[in-house]
Formats: C-alpha cells, sequence, structure tokens
C-alpha cells in the first residue's frame, strides 16, 4: 500500500465536493428557464386546444352550409314566383 493513495482520494474526494456547490446565480437562472419553459408548455397547449376548437367550429359550419344556401335559394325562387 503506498502512503500517498488516501491522500490523493481524500483529496479527489475534496474536488468532487467543490464541484456539487452550484454558485447562486446559477440556480437562480435554472430556476428562471423551468419558469420560462412552464410558461411557454402551457401557451403551447392552450394554442393548441383553441386550434382544435375553431377547427372543429369550421368543419361543422361547413356541414351546415350546404343546408342554408339550399334554404336561401329555395326562399329566392318562391318570391321570385309571387
Amino acid at each position: 500500500p503506498d502512503p500517498r493513495a488516501p491522500k490523493e482520494r481524500g483529496r479527489e474526494m475534496a474536488t468532487e465536493e467543490a464541484k456539487v456547490v452550484v454558485p447562486e446565480s446559477v440556480l437562480k437562472k435554472r430556476k428562471r428557464e423551468e419558469e420560462w419553459a412552464l410558461a411557454k408548455k402551457k401557451q403551447v397547449d392552450a394554442r393548441r386546444r383553441r386550434t382544435v376548437r375553431t377547427g372543429k367550429l369550421i368543419f361543422q359550419s361547413a356541414a351546415i352550409f350546404p343546408g342554408v344556401l339550399r334554404a336561401e335559394k329555395e326562399l329566392f325562387l318562391l318570391k321570385r314566383e309571387g
């Protein structure tokens, strides 16, 4: 056994512990970025829901539109005859 080995191990442990310490500014930045990511995710989800809802409304109105046109055409023809 080398007498230097425990000292080197101890020094390695000390450097590992030193690496664990994170500056407060970095922690604040992480927290801020997480908040921004959450806000962006909420915004994207809201936009997706709005797009789906709009698509459904467009599809429904497109399904109703031919019937409305037919009714207006009939009304126009009835007025023309009378």
